[in-house]
């Protein structure tokens, strides 16, 4: 039977569960740990869970949950109106998935019909209920400035950081020479510890920084002097880099902090005893290698050129955009004539092999911002011999690149298109075997959710540049798996939805936080993992496990402070969070 729709016209239609936009008040107003009541979760009434996308739908969405039950399901699920109670929609629960991780049924429910803006919640026969969820075309409005709140938590130095103290303010001895020392105070640390990496400020730079240029509407928030918050936080990284570059040596710094970091008990940053000693050294790349490093660094500082050097932006400034166009094409430089990756020390921090993709995005940047020819050559060959990655990560960019040329290279356009659809397709392939449409379903990496979040960047560049949307629905699948349709029902963005981690693997959090009642607000953590690749870290967790109920062979995932498999943040998954956030933002529709 066909499903039936009825609107009330007095739903509403403001979007549910996104937490504040921005902010620029003193940190105590940042977070709060008190949702609002309508989002907590509710009981569940039988044994069966309903999994859905807890921020909720554009109008015109595809809108599916999942029914997870050990028992046939039959009959009709209904959703009603949050405003009166009204029964908008109806329909047969759809035909079973079969078993998957710990439920032996999964039953798709459409509700796409149902486009109304308002407030929901879904209902399965029994009387189980979902959380409630939103319709509207502003519902992802404010989640990028969340995502954004996450980077002053994690800002070091003295450089009025929230949450905590200035800290970390004597960077840093010489790894080479501890009788000298280099100031690289400030940046941000790298995740839930006080290691600070070029590879992640150079990411999260840039990424901040391509939100502003393709998407200034999803940040309305000014700062105190006239400029964006999304720009004030980017400079925090652009500041960092400049210190990390030595232009009269021509050396690139990999890192501050070693493995010293990891060993010694948690303190919060402005107690840390490392703090200027041999054991917090700055790390000079070796000899021959870093292209990577130039790359990621050089693309951040030649789109910041671009913004400040447009003389319609409310930015402009056209001392600031020379000087970062002098460092752009320096590192460049620099990174070409050392043809090779650097990895961190040590390298399982961030063993990054790969390097002609940075170098590729690095080189088309440049050539949007000088138009010089010889840039947009360079950029062609090492898109070329890059191909597509069939991933995304901080590793992995070549999505990116590709997305950029086809941008301002419309001679070999569909060149680039043919590698993101590459891409695309195998991402696609990659989300079959599950009944919850996340890539990399049956093999969930540490880190699983750059490849989610990547796969939706690439499918909305592809579809915007093409106009081509076969691969629309995938962007919709990872939203839904991220923001709770899951099988721990979990929004993986803290402050959005109705239940997200509350124990993040992150020290500020738990030291300076946790004992004022305030979360990690607008932190990704990173994600469920096959459990192989969570048994080999041989972690105990610090309480009982309150998903133990969804924990399966196929995926776990643990909201414990000490799992820094899945449920630690970092630079990097914020970032790329954030810019997919910033697309997908609606500010005309408010």
């Amino acid at each position: 039977m066909a499903g039936f729709i009825v609107a009330s016209e007095a739903d509403g239609v403001e979007p549910l569960g996104g937490g504040p936009a921005e902010a620029s008040t003193p940190f105590p107003a940042i977070w709060s740990d008190r949702p609002d009541p309508i989002m907590k979760p509710e009981r569940q009434a039988g044994a069966a869970f309903v999994r859905l996308n807890q921020v909720g739908y554009f109008p015109e969405a595809t809108k599916v949950a999942i029914a997870m039950a050990d028992a046939d399901l039959t009959g009709q699920f209904r959703i009603e109106s949050m405003v009166d109670g009204e029964v908008v929609f109806s329909d047969n629960i759809g035909s079973d998935q079969g078993k998957w991780g710990a439920f032996s049924h999964h039953y798709r429910l459409d509700f796409s019909a149902l486009r109304r803006p308002g407030h929901y919640r879904l209902y399965l026969p029994d009387g189980t209920a979902s959380t409630v969820f939103a319709i509207s075309p502003t519902v992802y409005n404010g989640l990028a400035g969340l995502s954004l709140q996450f980077f002053k938590v994690q800002r070091s130095g003295d450089t009025d950081p929230a949450g905590h103290a200035p800290s970390h303010r004597q960077d840093a001895p010489l790894s080479s020479d501890p009788n000298q020392a280099r100031d690289v105070s400030g940046g941000w640390y790298d995740a839930g510890d006080y290691l600070k990496f070029t590879l992640t400020n150079a990411y999260v730079s840039l990424f901040q920084l391509l939100a502003y240029r393709d998407a200034a509407g999803a940040f309305q928030k000014w700062d105190g002097d006239g400029t964006p918050l999304i720009l004030n936080e980017a400079q925090v990284g652009l500041d960092w880099l400049e210190r990390m570059w030595d232009g009269q040596a021509e050396m690139l710094y990999v890192q501050v902090g070693s493995e010293a970091d990891h060993t010694q008990p948690w303190v919060r940053p402005e107690d840390d005893p490392l703090s200027g000693s041999t054991e917090r050294p700055v790390y000079p790349a070796e000899a021959g290698k870093g292209a990577n490093l130039a790359g990621k660094t050089a693309a951040a500082f030649a789109v910041a050129a671009q913004i400040y050097g447009d003389e319609a932006s409310p930015v402009y400034d056209q001392a600031r955009a020379a000087r970062y166009r002098q460092l752009a094409e320096a590192i460049y430089a620099w990174g070409e004539a050392r043809p090779a990756s650097q990895p961190s020390f040590p390298d399982y921090f961030y063993n990054e092999t790969t390097w002609k993709d940075d170098m590729a995005l690095a080189a088309a940047e440049l050539y949007r911002l000088t138009g010089q020819e010889r840039y947009l050559e360079a950029a062609r060959r090492y898109a070329q011999e890059i191909g597509p990655a069939h991933w995304f990560s901080w590793e992995a960019l070549n999505g990116l690149a590709q997305t950029e040329l086809a941008r301002i290279d419309p001679e070999n356009q569909a060149r680039y298109l043919d590698f993101l659809r590459q891409d695309l397709a195998s991402f696609q392939a990659s989300r079959q075997a599950t009944p919850w449409g996340m890539v990399q379903g049956d093999n969930l990496v540490w880190g699983s959710l750059y490849p989610a979040l990547g796969a939706a960047l690439e499918a909305y560049w592809y579809e915007e540049l093409s106009g081509d949307t076969t691969y629309h629905e995938l962007i919709q699948s990872q939203l839904d798996y991220a923001f709770g349709r899951n099988p721990w029902g979990i929004s993986f963005l803290i402050g959005a939805g109705a239940n997200w981690p509350r124990h993040p693997h992150h020290r500020i959090a738990e030291l300076n936080l946790k004992p004022l009642g305030l979360e990690l607000t607008g932190a990704w953590v990173g994600g469920p993992v096959a459990p192989s690749v969570f048994n080999d870290q041989a972690i105990a967790l610090a309480g009982a496990d309150e998903y133990a109920r969804f924990q399966s062979d196929q995926a776990v995932y643990h909201d414990d402070v000490n799992d820094y498999v899945t449920n630690e943040p970092s630079g990097p998954l914020n970032a790329t969070g954030l810019l997919l956030l910033a697309q997908l933002a609606r500010p005309e529709a408010e």
